[in-house]
């Protein structure tokens, strides 16, 4: 997980060489093209680097970053979770207890709509400490 989260920020903000997505080949004729937008270089990213893992567990990882700031907007308004995303400066402050629990934590597919389960979250992490 800290490793898919790091991939995709470092291609989805340029700075990871060979990130960016090329303009599709007009020789190729017409079909599906992805823009050279954040987050497809970050998913594109992650793909490329974990080429190697079974397929499952390839998508387990891409949903579980895709969903990773859905998780922490609800955490920080969650009191079970919220000393483990709390907000610092401009940015937030996040528990490596938190992202390991993302990595584990059970979907949430109700209302037809796939997250990371915040009560799963909140029973992964218990009472363990912020650090």
């Amino acid at each position: 997980m800290k490793f898919g989260i790091r991939l995709f920020e470092a291609a989805g903000s340029g700075q990871m060489p060979g990130s960016h997505i090329p303009r599709p080949d007009p020789e190729m004729g017409s079909g599906f093209a992805l823009t050279n937008i954040p987050i497809n270089r970050g998913m594109m990213a992650i793909v490329r680097e974990t080429r190697h893992l079974p397929e499952d567990q390839q998508h387990s990882l891409m949903c579980r970053v895709m969903h990773f700031g859905q998780a922490l907007e609800e955490a920080a308004a969650d009191p079970r979770l919220s000393a483990h995303v709390r907000p610092e400066g401009d940015g937030l402050m996040v528990s490596e207890e938190f992202v390991e629990a993302c990595a584990m934590c059970a979907f949430d597919t109700s209302n037809n709509n796939l997250r990371l389960s915040i009560d799963s979250l909140a029973e992964i992490i218990g009472e363990a400490p912020a650090t």
